[in-house]
């Protein structure tokens, strides 16, 4: 985009995606850390290992897991959750997969009125090795691969604005 003629920050350059879009953000953040600001993938885990630049420790990433996705059942699904975890966090020397910083409830509304069985936010810090890592933990009452909003799924938060909003507290951190 720059060497068109527009002005970017560079700092400032983010990547999402949903499915295999998610799953190429996740690679990209990672093989292209210079690119990237930070990640968020929706519904999406890590791909192609074998292609990963394993000394890279990315950047952050946020991570938007629904353990009723359909699709994401066909790729491994809990291990495949697990799997993505400790790859997003393969150089935190502690066990990456366990004591988040923080965990978090996300209010859904009553089980009547909502398409959702649970969700939560979770945090690990980035460590001298390891970027920050957000998840969003979440659990539909119906099998759905759709992207988390209140048309596709009833009660459900905005994989949107969530996403939005780390980016946000990820281009705050770049220039503090």
């Amino acid at each position: 985009v720059a060497e068109a003629g527009y002005s970017v920050d560079p700092s400032q350059v983010f990547i999402v995606g949903h499915s295999s879009g998610g799953t190429m953000s996740l690679f990209l953040q990672n093989n292209m850390p210079d690119l990237f600001r930070a990640a968020a993938a929706v519904e999406a885990g890590v791909g192609h290992l074998e292609e990963w630049y394993n000394q890279s420790s990315g950047r952050p990433v946020m991570l938007v897991w629904n353990h009723n996705d359909p699709v994401l059942q066909e790729y491994g699904g809990e291990a495949l959750y697990f799997t993505t975890l400790r790859q997003l966090r393969r150089h935190d020397l502690a066990d990456p997969t366990i004591n988040p910083s923080y965990v978090k409830q996300v209010a859904v509304p009553e089980a009547s009125n909502s398409g959702i069985a649970y969700a939560e936010r979770m945090a690990w810090r980035a460590t001298e090795h390891a970027s920050a890592l957000e998840v969003v933990s979440w659990k539909t009452w119906n099998p759905t691969h759709h992207w988390a909003n209140q048309r596709a799924v009833p009660g459900a938060f905005d994989a949107a604005v969530i996403t939005w909003h780390f980016f946000q507290r990820m281009a705050q951190t770049a220039s503090a």
